[in-house]
């Protein structure tokens, strides 16, 4: 699905070799005046053509259950009308690469729009990066469209690769998310079963192989917390690798471990004045909880977003298709 072709002139050269139109010979380094590619200039004016206009960036703003099912019909109008460059009209393959053009403007610009709460931090930015990949797909296949010589168009399409596979990466990540409740299946009332539960599920994830390696990964968080001022206790950072994915499923990452750090060195030099409330048992019930709460924001947002399954699943197809 992500393929199409571009042709160019070959000529033979007054030293018998074969050489590209237009273009410095291999083996006598000759350099042709007045020798124009036309498959090359015809294609460097339907890029020109389609990109002439300034795309609309406005549009109401994108839902969470239509997400997946905008962004992949992008994808395959896009290829669709790079196809068409060497197939159609002038005036036809224009037209439709600069409408191809204007839709992805068009669907930055909802998503630009939109208002991101959680627990969809996840989704919006699992978007955000695809549209990246589409952008960076975008000036990639249409500096092959232009490209003056063989190597250049090559060059071009293995950017484009790149991209593809990055977008692929990142919908794999995503899905690992939306189906976290699927792989924790422990009672959420019951705090051990949803640890152990979710440090499976951590662990599979992070592509640690035991709880030793998580227990280390959970205490690099630790550290940023507290500087390093103490050491995490042992087994902690199993809690704090499993309270870090659940933050990363439902909220803004870099905001909760910033306050996080923020509050616990507003903390430190009071520790003395806190001591009531460490000996308080209902208020370390209620400290305790809140990992739990974070644990049941992620699980509310596999929920939500199960609307969009079925569309997210169909873009990561068609992503993995044009990645072959």
């Amino acid at each position: 699905m992500g393929e199409f072709s571009v042709s160019f002139s070959l000529v033979l050269c007054a030293c018998g070799a074969e050489r590209q139109t237009a273009q410095r010979c291999p083996s006598c380094s000759c350099v042709p005046e007045g020798e124009v590619d036309e498959n090359v200039k015809r294609r460097q004016t339907i890029v020109d053509r389609a990109s002439r206009p300034k795309p609309n960036r406005e549009g109401e703003p994108l839902r969470a259950e239509e997400a997946f099912r905008v962004l992949r019909p992008w994808l395959d109008s896009f290829v669709a009308a790079c196809r068409r460059v060497e197939e159609a009209s002038v005036d036809e393959a224009a037209a439709g690469l600069r409408n191809a053009l204007g839709d992805l403007e068009t669907l930055q610009g909802r998503v630009e729009n939109t208002r991101r709460l959680r627990p969809l931090y996840a989704l919006w930015d699992t978007v955000d990066e695809v549209l990246s990949a589409y952008n960076e797909i975008r000036d990639a296949y249409l500096s092959a469209l232009v490209a003056p010589t063989i190597d250049e168009a090559k060059e071009g399409e293995a950017r484009g690769q790149a991209a593809l596979d990055r977008a692929a990466q990142v919908l794999d990540r995503f899905n690992q998310h939306s189906e976290w409740s699927e792989r924790t299946e422990g009672d959420p009332s019951q705090e051990d079963d949803g640890l152990v539960a979710g440090a499976e599920a951590i662990a599979a994830l992070s592509g640690s192989s035991d709880l030793v390696s998580l227990d280390t990964q959970g205490a690099e968080l630790f550290d940023r917390i507290t500087g390093g001022d103490i050491t995490c206790p042992q087994g902690f950072g199993v809690a704090l690798r499993l309270l870090d994915f659940a933050v990363e499923t439902s909220m803004n990452k870099q905001r909760f471990w910033a306050v996080s750090q923020t509050v616990y060195r507003q903390l430190t030099p009071h520790d003395v004045a806190l001591q009531a409330l460490l000996d308080d048992k209902q208020w370390r019930r209620d400290l305790a909880s809140v990992a739990q709460e974070a644990l049941d924001a992620g699980f509310e947002s596999t929920a939500v977003t199960a609307a969009s399954t079925n569309r997210r699943r169909h873009v990561q197809s068609a992503i993995r298709l044009a990645a072959r």
